[in-house]
């Protein structure tokens, strides 16, 4: 067999082994229009709870409202993904408003791994013949299919799955993924650990703060308040604490900031 003979055959054994694929899970030329391949892309998902399982039902199926710490969205199916870390690897700090340049249209990961506590991005990969189509899919005689690729209602979800579909991806660089068996390497990429600046609170601002870890923080409130302190509300992001020895006339604020990023 000539070379170019060779080419062509393995380019039609390629075609034929992705033919059989989309057929074996439902879809047709006009499902096909729709398709996007991002599958050598890195994605990225932000969350401030760890990961044991991906689970595209994880809403549904927690019995306690997981809030922002999903990432992108409060309801609905499927896991956010995003092309965006939120900040230079080559640098990783951040300001103490966490305020990270985004650099996509899309949610970067970095923002809905930050928390007051710790914070975790996980990296992730797709398998190559992932089927993942645009926010304007439509399934077959069904032109006036609408979802939101943000937050997926279940009888949405359950219509795309029906097509074959394992993932939707918007022109903002926003990935959400509905079958975890389209995923190809996910595991965690980065840990934060929140550090704290402590110091004598003068004027609105901390005087000479230190920065402590969290598990220091208690004795070093007790070796200046003594063992008996109260702890007022939150404010500006700071928290006061002041003593209950009326000796002891110093208020203490304490103020979260973000330490390095620590790539595991």
């Amino acid at each position: 067999m000539k070379k170019i003979d060779k080419i062509l055959y393995i380019n039609r054994v390629n075609l034929l082994a992705e033919q059989r694929y989309l057929e074996s899970k439902g879809l047709n030329e006009v499902n096909d229009k729709y398709k996007v391949d991002v599958s050598n892309k890195i994605f990225y998902h932000g969350t401030t709870t760890k990961i044991d399982k991906l689970d595209t039902l994880f809403r549904q199926n927690n019995p306690i409202p997981v809030g922002r710490m999903t990432g992108s969205s409060n309801y609905g199916t499927g896991i956010y993904f995003t092309p965006n870390l939120g900040f230079d690897e080559s640098n990783p700090s951040y300001s103490d408003s966490g305020r990270i340049q985004n650099t996509y249209r899309g949610e970067n990961a970095y923002k809905w791994a930050y928390d007051d506590n710790e914070g975790y991005i996980y990296i992730m990969k797709l398998k190559p013949n992932a089927n993942i189509v645009n926010q304007h899919f439509n399934p077959p005689n069904d032109e006036n299919f609408y979802f939101n690729y943000q937050n997926i209602e279940m009888d949405k979800y359950k219509v795309l799955r029906e097509n074959g579909v394992d993932g939707v991806y918007s022109g903002a660089d926003e990935l959400v993924i509905i079958n975890t068996d389209a995923i190809q390497t996910f595991k965690l990429y980065y840990k934060f650990i929140t550090k704290y600046k402590v110091g004598e609170l003068q004027r609105g601002k901390i005087l000479n703060p230190k920065i402590l870890n969290k598990e220091d923080v208690e004795s070093h409130l007790k070796g200046i308040l003594g063992d008996s302190y109260k702890k007022y509300e939150h404010k500006h992001n700071m928290t006061f604490y002041t003593s209950n020895d009326d000796n002891i006339d110093i208020t203490i604020a304490i103020s979260p900031i973000r330490g390095q990023a620590v790539k595991v």
